[in-house]
């Protein structure tokens, strides 16, 4: 397996895979000999991949996932709260 470093950062799809092999036995703290990546960083970003338990919508997701999305609620909410004032100062306008 080659290192996908890309500077200081590894995208998403390395991690996937040091997941995939934790969940099929390997320890952190082989994983973090192997490929050189602390065993703290290891557990964040499994900690981040592990299924949410319980998930009551019935989607699989995980932390990482849940969080993107709870970010992209609140900015569609913000642009929602825009266009309402945008409509209610035309209303005003033409009144």
């Amino acid at each position: 397996m080659t290192n996908s470093k890309k500077g200081n950062r590894y995208n998403d799809e390395f991690k996937k895979k040091l997941y995939e092999l934790y969940q099929n036995g390997a320890t952190t703290s082989e994983l973090s000999i192997k490929f050189e990546i602390p065993q703290g960083t290891l557990y964040k970003w499994f900690n981040g991949l592990q299924p949410i338990k319980n998930n009551l919508s019935g989607i699989h997701t995980n932390a990482n996932e849940l969080k993107l999305m709870e970010k992209r609620i609140k900015e569609l909410e913000f642009e929602n709260e825009l266009l309402k004032k945008a409509l209610l100062n035309e209303k005003i306008q033409q009144q």
